[in-house]
């Protein structure tokens, strides 16, 4: 257990000496405000274990502990009677869900894990770049993060800042064709491709009809991922995500891509139109890490078919809702 409380103390450390996150001003294309700058008002977007990464399989170790991942509402009765909010938040589209909605089980049941949050996108003004996590060096055209939260803690801003607060499920968009033609992303989100003209500009708002979020699982498949422990990859970078990458590609059109494109970043920004909209990859390992991080993924191939001792000391410290 020391190397995961020495884990920690760093995390700890960390937050000691960030400053006040929400006022805090960043930016994807103003010089002053860049990832380039972040560390000046977050320390620990210079600290370690950052996301995102460059994935390699051939390093990553099979793990028989991952199960696949479930998505399940608290009521399956009165879901579809809510509402979702959708935004232009100046850094990207986000849909954001009613509190104690929806829950994500990393363990294949019906144990509430976390709550999710919202869901939001990065993407490329070039088809051939836009995602953040990359897969051997190989870059998307999007990457969708749906962003849950710890249930042991008592919201989301709490566990923001708290020991395994946060874990994100990302998924990777690849542009549509006619040799992969099939069900796009978009269209397991309702009417949120309606709506994004309504919200080009920063801070616009509008409300769609529930979708099943569930059926987001049925666009990839649930059983096979990446699993390694990472950090926000926005400020304020906190190195407290169990990030689940799922292997398999979403598809989106040319014409939905469109939509994304032709929405505004804020004022913060030097660029008008937003797009590219990633952070840079990060290490896995930087030198100074006193704890080497490990890729796990959930079938055999490539790679070392074992699971590390770190893997089970975070496993038995996690606790019972978040199960690595």
């Amino acid at each position: 257990m020391k190397l995961t409380s020495l884990r920690w103390s760093l995390f700890f450390l960390g937050l000691l000496f960030s400053k006040a996150w929400t006022s805090s001003e960043w930016s994807y294309t103003n010089k002053q405000t860049n990832e380039t700058n972040w560390p000046n008002n977050f320390p620990s977007c210079n600290g370690l274990y950052q996301s995102p990464i460059d994935i390699d399989n051939s390093y990553a170790q099979y793990s028989s502990m991952l199960l696949p991942v479930r998505l399940f509402p608290k009521n399956e009765a009165t879901w579809s009677q809510q509402l979702y909010k959708v935004i232009n938040n100046g850094h990207s589209a986000k849909i954001t869900f009613p509190s104690d909605l929806w829950f994500l089980s990393l363990t294949n049941d019906l144990t509430p894990q976390y709550e999710v949050v919202q869901i939001h996108f990065h993407w490329g003004f070039k088809n051939a770049r836009g995602s953040e996590h990359l897969l051997q060096g190989k870059s998307f055209a999007m990457e969708a993060h749906l962003v849950c939260y710890n249930k042991r803690y008592k919201s989301f801003s709490d566990a923001v800042g708290s020991p395994h607060g946060l874990a994100v499920l990302g998924f990777w968009v690849d542009i549509s064709s006619a040799s992969n033609a099939g069900m796009t992303f978009l269209e397991q989100l309702g009417d949120f491709s309606k709506v994004l003209p309504d919200i080009v500009n920063y801070n616009k708002s509008v409300e769609i009809n529930a979708f099943d979020l569930a059926e987001l699982l049925t666009v990839i498949d649930p059983k096979n991922y990446f699993r390694y422990e990472g950090s926000l990859t926005t400020p304020p970078c906190t190195p407290n995500v169990i990030w689940t990458v799922f292997r398999d590609s979403a598809l989106i059109t040319e014409e939905q891509l469109a939509l994304f494109r032709a929405l505004r970043y804020s004022s913060q920004e030097t660029a008008t139109q937003m797009g590219d909209n990633f952070r840079t990859v990060l290490q896995l390992n930087p030198t100074k890490a006193p704890i080497p991080r490990v890729v796990y993924k959930t079938w055999s191939g490539s790679g070392t078919h074992s699971v590390s001792i770190l893997l089970l000391l975070l496993s038995s410290g996690i606790g019972t809702y978040t199960q690595f």
